[in-house]
């Protein structure tokens, strides 16, 4: 596993957060809310911040400086936003590679994902249906205890 930025993130407390990349406007401003209202707190948010509406929040949280875990399904960029970069060097980031590869998969996404879930001390959901691809880590979660919340479905 390849990863830039500070790692002591990883011992703090973590959230979680996956999305669908199918949403719609009401779940994507509860969304919102739900990443304003964690802004601030202890909590580091860990996500692989692939899906449009994960890439808002990500945004969100550079914009707040809340602490986050960005986990990769790819091999780590060579090219980095001055914003990145910066967020990296006050050790408000870090950048995780799950997979070597240059380009995402349906493979390096499910093992980003299992990475982010098995991680995360606590697990927030949005905007998955029975037959999406993160209905069976949910579920997987649900068996283990681990805290998991829903925020809409679809």
């Amino acid at each position: 596993m390849d990863f830039l930025g500070d790692k002591t993130l990883l011992d703090r407390t973590t959230v979680g957060f996956l999305a669908s990349r199918n949403t719609t406007p009401s779940i994507a401003a509860r969304c919102r809310a739900w990443a304003e209202s964690i802004c601030g707190s202890e909590s580091v948010i860990i996500s692989g911040f692939h899906s449009p509406l994960e890439q808002g929040l990500f945004r969100i949280f550079l914009e707040r400086r809340q602490p986050v875990v960005w986990v990769l399904g790819r091999s780590i960029y060579r090219r980095m936003e001055p914003e990145l970069a910066e967020a990296i060097d006050e050790g408000r980031l870090l950048l995780l590679s799950v997979y070597p590869g240059t380009r995402h998969s349906r493979y390096s996404a499910q093992l980003r994902n299992r990475y982010v879930a098995m991680q995360a001390h606590e697990m927030v959901f949005a905007a998955f249906d029975a037959n999406s691809s993160l209905a069976p880590l949910h579920d997987l979660l649900l068996a283990m205890e681990k805290k998991t919340t829903v925020i809409d479905t679809l």
